[in-house]
């Protein structure tokens, strides 16, 4: 079991390539090895809450599972992530010399690759 968090970059496309935010998950990382030595397959899971900072902050459920491969304390795995997003739609009010805000929730996904070191201090 372990606890992280990372920081992700949102690149999208409306925005021509530019960065339109960023994604702060915290979460738990519970961790399966199949054998014992110094080569291993791994199972992992990042569960936990994401920070999303685009238009507004806000926080989203995460969830990345992965399996890979473990060489001593290092670990290369391969995952597919998924996040909830909320995304502002801006339309031409025609009653009004404004513009209409909807804000909508979307589930986002992404394939993942982990290469990480495992600092287990006096646990593994």
């Amino acid at each position: 079991m372990g606890i992280g968090a990372q920081a992700v970059l949102d690149f999208s496309q409306h925005g021509g390539g530019d960065v339109d935010g960023a994604i702060f998950p915290i979460f738990l990382r519970p961790k399966y090895y199949f054998m014992k030595g110094h080569l291993s397959p791994i199972v992992d899971t990042d569960i936990g809450i994401a920070v999303c900072v685009l238009y507004n902050t806000y926080a989203s459920f995460y969830f990345n599972p992965n399996i890979g491969l473990s060489f001593n304390r290092f670990n290369v795995s391969f995952g597919y992530k998924l996040w909830t997003a909320e995304y502002v739609n801006r339309e031409r009010d025609p009653w009004n010399a404004g513009y209409l805000r909807n804000i909508a929730r979307r589930a986002n996904n992404a394939l993942s690759l982990k290469i990480n070191l495992d600092l287990n201090w006096g646990i593994w």
